[in-house]
């Protein structure tokens, strides 16, 4: 099959891509999704989304051992579905702060400072990304927001639309895919390479149904596959460190030392409350509240569980914000609350590697969170006040259990140095015809969750492209 582009990946970026390259009648744009077109109802109710995780529309990657979290290996979820890890988020909104921006543009990406990014944030709304406020507050979280009132506690945001989460795929493509033949959108094709033939992509291999098949490209190969599987396909693709790609009988197309470098996500620290009354936010919804959530979009089926959030400054020299408290109005035992201390601008860095050049094998993803010692000092900073406003309103429970946001991000990150993988037109760099547009071009990861940022960049490398 020849077609004029191939958008690899129907999560976040690859959705609003292929629907906007759909929006010129004149090409015609195939879509690959690895997973299933649908991931079914439960992924749309707010309070289900962690039953999701680790299931058949989970990737099932992990973490090596983490040296700085008790050498401990980290369930790292990835949707494998048409609207990616959508179907697996609680769909918290959050465009970071203009400083994130900033710094992109601050480190030679001309037109990514906050002013050009801030249009693709609002076109992202205009093109029917629904926010709003939450529709049901746990009593606990109006209380957290009393207690924490003094330090701008606030009731989060969410992509929601009267209480129901749609996926980036629901938003953007739905209404594409019905209206725009010169849309095609397979799922179950895992990309396995990129086909390179002097120095230019001309198209992809893919697995499906258990068979190889070939789709070409007469103008571009966008991979959207996300922070993880886009730097593996452009690996197996010879793409990458060339000594690593040669361990592997991988024959070396570019030698490029930064594909799966630069790996960030946010940290985060949870400390517990146990407090009396009322109850806490359910696990499992009961029949009442299953029927008041059909009728009404709210009560606690509505919750993307993560109710509120404090963001904050470390110290006061701070340049902007680098510390979030979100709020959980339920603890793993027994009844309480949980306060999550997110470290937002951490400065370690992680990478991440194939284990062979067995499309079917997960990546060696190595974190290293906390590597840097200013990160714990930023983190322990965050926890004592995470400390001091839980203990307004609850009892402090012992221990503290630290995980990360699943907020992937930078592993091709966007520069003209020796180490960047695209340029600031998203082109990888030394082939023609390839580009990445997804959260692996971040150079720095955003100050919040990822999912909106994600949206924007793929907005603007859309229009990149159509121009």
């Amino acid at each position: 099959m020849v077609t004029d582009y191939i958008v690899v990946g129907g999560g976040a970026a690859g959705s609003v891509v292929a629907a906007r390259l759909s929006e010129l009648r004149q090409l015609n744009v195939l879509l690959l999704e690895a997973g299933p077109l649908d991931p079914g109802p439960e992924a749309r109710v707010p309070l289900s989304w962690r039953s999701l995780l680790g299931g058949p529309l989970d990737w099932g990657i992990e973490t090596e051992e983490e040296p700085y979290l008790d050498k401990k290996r980290l369930a790292y979820p990835r949707g494998k579905v048409l609207g990616g890890s959508t179907a697996l988020y609680a769909g918290v909104y959050s465009r970071g702060d203009r400083f994130d921006y900033d710094a992109w543009r601050e480190l030679g990406n001309a037109g990514w400072g906050w002013d050009y990014v801030a249009p693709y944030f609002e076109k992202s709304l205009k093109g029917g990304l629904p926010v709003e406020p939450l529709r049901t507050l746990h009593p606990f979280t109006k209380k957290f927001l009393e207690s924490g009132r003094e330090e701008g506690a606030r009731p989060v945001e969410v992509m929601h639309r009267r209480g129901n989460k749609p996926t980036a795929a629901d938003t953007f493509l739905k209404k594409v895919r019905e209206d725009n033949p010169n849309l095609t959108v397979v799922g179950g094709a895992q990309v396995i390479r990129v086909l390179i033939d002097e120095g230019r992509a001309r198209g992809v291999e893919v697995m499906r149904n258990g068979k190889i098949e070939t789709f070409m490209a007469k103008y571009e190969v966008v991979l959207c596959a996300g922070a993880i599987h886009t730097p593996m396909i452009l690996m197996r693709s010879g793409i990458g460190p060339a000594a690593h790609l040669e361990s592997l009988g991988i024959p070396v197309s570019l030698d490029l030392p930064g594909v799966g470098e630069n790996l960030q996500d946010h940290v985060r620290a949870g400390i517990e409350f146990s407090i009396d009354a009322p109850t806490q936010l359910t696990k499992h919804a009961g029949l009442m509240d299953q029927l008041r959530y059909m009728l009404t979009g709210k009560g606690p089926m509505s919750s993307p569980v993560v109710e509120a959030q404090v963001t904050m400054r470390s110290h006061e020299l701070a340049p902007a914000p680098d510390l979030q408290i979100s709020f959980v109005p339920r603890r793993s035992t027994g009844n309480g609350f949980t306060l999550w201390t997110v470290l937002l601008r951490p400065f370690s860095r992680g990478y991440l590697r194939l284990r062979s050049a067995d499309p079917g094998e997960g990546p060696s993803m190595h974190l290293n969170v906390l590597e840097e010692p200013e990160d714990r000092i930023v983190l322990d900073r965050g926890i004592a006040r995470a400390r001091m406003i839980g203990e307004r309103m609850g009892r402090i429970e012992a221990g503290i259990h630290y995980d990360v946001m699943w907020h992937a991000c930078g592993t091709c990150r966007m520069g003209s140095d020796r180490m960047a993988v695209v340029d600031t037109d998203l082109k990888v760099h030394y082939v023609g015809g390839l580009r990445v547009v997804d959260a692996s071009v971040m150079p720095l990861i955003p100050s919040g969750n990822t999912t909106a940022p994600t949206l924007m960049l793929a907005e603007r490398g859309a229009d990149l492209i159509r121009c």
